[in-house]
């Protein structure tokens, strides 16, 4: 009679243990799904990725962005920024990307575009030669841009993951001059002095090194990098 007492004891209390833990997995599931469902449906926030369909021209908004100042020169610099939400059937997306630049001479006043239309996706901008932190009294001579102007990977859209058009300009915006086009990806620069930049790209899979001349904005001595492929 006791024993059966006590199995009937430890019989509750295996009940009560696996209505418990039963309680508490199915909690843990049902949290799972609604943190994964959140993360699928929320918004999320990326730069640089131009939508080029037809469907998409009606989201697209316009703004410009903080001002840029240009070091030495009366001239300043306003990023125009597109922003377009792309939704589909399981998430949302808000993407703002760098269309075009306004630049302003604070001392006469005149305004005016670096592009006469709004088409491309500008992925950075640099000033020349560079300027570290101690060194903010050095002149701009040159502004490089890394530009995407077309699709070429045809997904419907502008990245960096596009080919890339490398140009330059005077610190004021004039003169714009494309330097180097479809590149695959910019390694970097290095300024060489006061009138000279060393930059590192690779176009169809090979690295090449190249020369610019911030004084008239050339490039020159394009040759590739020695190969690190076996022989």
């Amino acid at each position: 009679m006791e024993e059966s007492k006590l199995f009937k004891k430890i019989w509750r209390f295996n009940a009560i243990v696996i209505m418990l833990v039963g309680i508490v997995g199915l909690a843990l599931s049902l949290f799972a799904a609604i943190t994964i469902y959140q993360d699928i449906t929320r918004d999320r926030n990326v730069r640089n990725i131009v939508n080029i369909e037809e469907t998409q021209e009606d989201k697209e908004k316009w703004r410009l962005g903080n001002l840029i100042s240009i070091n030495g020169s009366s001239v300043i610099m306003v990023p125009l920024y597109s922003e377009q939400n792309i939704s589909t059937a399981s998430y949302s997306k808000s993407a703002s990307s760098t269309r075009n630049y306004l630049f302003i001479n604070v001392e006469t006043n005149s305004k005016y575009w670096l592009f006469d239309k709004n088409d491309y996706l500008i992925t950075s901008i640099h000033q020349l030669p560079n300027t570290s932190y101690s060194e903010q009294t050095k002149e701009t001579k040159a502004i490089l841009y890394y530009v995407v102007k077309s699709d070429t990977n045809n997904n419907n859209s502008l990245t960096s993951s596009d080919l890339k058009t490398v140009a330059i300009s005077k610190p004021n915006g004039q003169e714009y001059l494309e330097l180097l086009k479809d590149i695959d990806f910019v390694n970097g620069y290095k300024t060489v002095g006061k009138d000279s930049v060393i930059i590192v790209f690779q176009r169809d899979n090979i690295a090449y090194s190249a020369t610019i001349n911030l004084d008239n904005l050339t490039i020159s001595n394009e040759e590739p990098l020695p190969s690190m492929e076996p022989k």
